[in-house]
């Protein structure tokens, strides 16, 4: 691609995009963000890696900034990542917009992929370890609310038992905060309610 090719409009800066895409290795596919926004990703679903592309200057392509972006787990959100201090930006790399896709994909393997990759492993650990939080979690909370008869959301870590009469219980009597480890409960009960629920739970400890 020489400087006279440099891209000029949205359509030819992510059809540039699209054959970076063709070149690297993997199976990239192009997500453009909208119809008069020049930003696109590259997305290798096996790998879970995201290449971000934007112009370095408003709807000016002589440059071209490309940067890692994290994989989000399964509530949409990013991990958090030791390595990444607070404050640090995820490793980015500007290219000469008239550089050739063959030359683009090369200075993404060179420059980006070593600093990203071991990033982008450490998230989907962290991912993997999230999930496995939820599930539990949610089983946990799904099982106290079926045992409550309330309804929750289905990622609810949190059950409330309120403005219900669960005998003994006629009155708010509080929630449930569910962690992978123990349940914290939270009670307002009646001192008679209270003492007999204390008694039960030293019964229980022996």
């Amino acid at each position: 691609m020489t400087v006279e090719n440099v891209p000029t409009s949205l359509a030819t800066f992510h059809d540039l995009v699209a054959s970076v895409g063709e070149v690297l290795p993997g199976s990239w596919d192009l997500k453009p963000y909208g119809e008069d926004n020049w930003a696109c990703t590259l997305f290798d679903p096996d790998r879970k890696m995201r290449l971000f592309f934007r112009p370095a200057e408003w709807k000016d392509a002589t440059r071209i900034e490309i940067r890692g972006e994290l994989p989000k787990d399964s509530r949409g959100q990013e991990p958090y990542l030791p390595s990444l201090p607070t404050g640090h930006r995820m490793p980015s790399i500007k290219v000469a917009g008239s550089k050739s896709p063959d030359q683009i994909a090369r200075d993404i393997e060179r420059r980006l992929l070593p600093d990203l990759i071991p990033l982008i492993e450490e998230a989907l650990e962290r991912i993997a370890q999230s999930e496995t939080y939820y599930t539990k979690v949610t089983s946990v909370a799904q099982e106290i609310a079926q045992l409550l008869r309330v309804d929750i959301k289905p990622d609810a870590k949190k059950v409330s038992f309120y403005h219900s009469p669960y005998p003994p219980f006629t009155e708010n009597i509080g929630s449930a905060n569910i962690g992978s480890d123990e349940v914290e409960l939270e009670l307002h009960l009646a001192p008679d309610t209270a003492l007999a629920v204390l008694s039960m739970l030293k019964k229980r400890g022996g």
